[in-house]
């Protein structure tokens, strides 16, 4: 299964929340690629800090994609991995465009603030014009960087539209940026902590998704499992 974490505005947590999702997928025992498709490379430049700064193995492969046939590619890989995370770019462009199109599920996330739902506007045409030619295209929403306490925290998942909202939030901590300067993920770095739990939460209900949707189940089942 291909999962792409897309949207076009920058800063709203993609990368993080791909190379969370893509650490758990692995220690669930799957063969596991991230491909990277943000010219800006942080995925990339993560794994380069784990390995040759922390000294620490690679738990999943990492391959820089940013380009207009990153479909073909990740449909090469599918023979070989058991799951491929995107990470897309933070720009409306033709990458951006191949990262919808090379998936199974593309999740966007998307932080409480009125701007960031103005600018998922963009994210949501383009999936239309993708669903175009792959009609069968899934997508979930996931509320991204909550800040804890507020009341548009509180309210948010009232307030989106144009996707169906998972279920799992992820709240705005420091132990991200933490785990992430040392090339870790939070469960590594804080294992049993609020934000270790909460990325745990997100792709156990990712896996629940994409079983439905490998399945063949229609939209209202896969609601069902989520």
């Amino acid at each position: 299964m291909v999962i792409s974490f897309s949207n076009q505005k920058g800063g709203v947590g993609k990368t993080t929340l791909a190379l969370h999702t893509a650490w758990e997928l692995a220690q669930a025992a799957g063969r596991v690629l991230l491909m990277d498709a943000d010219p800006q490379a942080s995925a990339s430049d993560w794994v380069s800090q784990r390995t040759e700064v922390s000294g620490l193995e690679a738990p999943f492969g990492v391959v820089g994609c940013a380009r207009v046939n990153l479909y073909e590619e990740a449909d090469r890989f599918r023979e070989m991995f058991d799951w491929i995370v995107i990470d897309g770019p933070p720009r409306e462009d033709g990458i951006a465009t191949a990262c919808l199109a090379a998936a199974d599920l593309v999740v966007v996330p998307l932080e409480p603030s009125v701007f960031s739902s103005y600018a998922a506007e963009d994210i949501f045409t383009l999936l239309d014009k993708v669903r175009g030619f792959r009609p069968g295209l899934a997508s979930r929403l996931v509320i991204n960087r909550k800040i804890a306490g507020t009341v548009i925290g509180r309210e948010w998942r009232d307030l989106v539209s144009g996707a169906e909202v998972l279920r799992a939030e992820v709240t705005q901590r420091v132990d991200f940026a933490k785990a992430v300067g040392e090339g870790m993920v939070v469960q590594e770095y804080a294992a049993g902590s609020a934000a270790a739990c909460e990325v745990s939460a997100l792709a156990a209900e990712l896996r629940d998704v994409c079983a439905g949707l490998a399945g063949g189940l229609d939209s209202e089942a896969v609601r069902e499992t989520t």
